[in-house]
């Protein structure tokens, strides 16, 4: 039949699989590997820097598309986003 590859967007990437031949493979299985990505809010008046608390932070891709996943804050200003390695923007209001 040919060769294949099959796209996979996820978060605003593309992802390729390698290239197969069917009917030589009937199935693929293709991981895409995430790391965390700590992330610290904080803010300065007069000098005096302390974490942000119960911010949203939103995430978006590398061109500004906003990825749809956002977290709010901790009490030290933190927030975990599990991404691939690619690059992002993040942005907090």
């Amino acid at each position: 039949m040919g060769k294949s590859q099959i796209r996979i967007d996820y978060l605003g990437y593309q992802f390729w699989t390698e290239t197969f031949s069917i009917p030589d493979i009937s199935s693929l299985t293709y991981t895409i590997a995430h790391q965390d990505v700590a992330v610290t809010v904080s803010g300065d008046y007069n000098g005096d820097v302390e974490p942000r608390e119960n911010l949203k932070v939103y995430l978006f891709n590398s061109s500004g598309t906003y990825l749809g996943q956002y977290q709010t804050t901790d009490d030290q200003g933190k927030v975990t986003f599990s991404l691939p390695e690619k690059d992002y923007n993040i942005v907090k209001v």
